[in-house]
């Protein structure tokens, strides 16, 4: 789990979304994040994406290098800024959910099962930085992040698209496409897949539901989305089926 500079860019999108026709003196918006999102960015990138100072008032980690050697960013950063305090910064009120406190201050709870009703409807951003891969019931994982955003507000997934034995799943553009526009949501900008190398990375957009070849070399596929209803979630049917239902050329 990690913000990178790419999911900086895509969080001052959001957040100027969220932020549209509302008159707050000190905005506070709710996000909430599976997994600790170890902050991977430079202050460059940050002031780049927000504004110059962004981070001025924003400690930096002392366990940052042992972060930084198990995400090989040792020799790109010295140093890591403390998640939570970032997010203040850009105007975010921060909730980490996982199944054990790494970071500190996590809330605990298992996504492969339903989470519990007093967290639905509580965010107004969900962050899925790389989390829903790790989950083997990702039906059910996918369908709590859904509810713990409130109507009208975003989920962003940040998930590999070929990156082999990283978790237990490889997406494709299909499955966040259907299951977002069969249970009556919306897809929010293009589907992208993205190539990472330090801190430095490329973009290419992906077709929601044709075939298409795959990128040379691990990519990550970034999908957001935008909670339009409180349905019940119906699993969808892929689109290569709906559109030809009886199977013939």
């Amino acid at each position: 789990m990690a913000i990178s500079p790419y999911t900086l860019k895509q969080f001052a999108r959001l957040r100027a979304y969220s932020l549209a026709g509302k008159h707050l003196a000190v905005p506070e918006l709710k996000m909430a994040t599976l997994g600790y999102p170890d902050c991977l960015f430079s202050v460059e990138q940050a002031e780049e994406a927000f504004w110059p100072g962004v981070c001025d008032e924003v400690p930096t980690r002392a366990d940052s290098t042992a972060i930084l050697a198990w995400h090989s960013l040792g020799k790109e950063l010295g140093a890591i800024y403390e998640t939570n305090a970032f997010m203040a910064a850009i105007g975010f009120d921060l909730t980490v959910f996982d199944v054990a406190e790494v970071r500190g201050g996590e809330t605990l709870c298992d996504f492969n099962d339903k989470i519990p009703g007093q967290y639905h409807a509580t965010a107004d951003m969900v962050y899925d930085g790389g989390s829903l891969e790790h989950l083997f019931n990702a039906p059910q994982a996918i369908s709590n992040m859904l509810a713990l955003a409130k109507p009208g507000g975003y989920i962003f997934h940040h998930n590999p698209l070929n990156v082999l034995n990283h978790g237990f799943y490889n997406f494709n553009p299909t499955f966040y496409s259907d299951f977002y526009r069969d249970n009556g949501h919306e897809l929010v900008g293009d589907i992208e897949a993205v190539k990472s190398s330090g801190l430095e990375y490329s973009v290419c957009t992906l077709p929601e539901t044709d075939r298409f070849n795959a990128p040379a070399g691990d990519h990550w596929i970034s999908v957001k989305a935008k909670k339009k209803n409180e349905n019940a979630v119906a699993w969808p049917i892929q689109t290569k089926y709906k559109r030809n239902p009886s199977l013939v050329a």
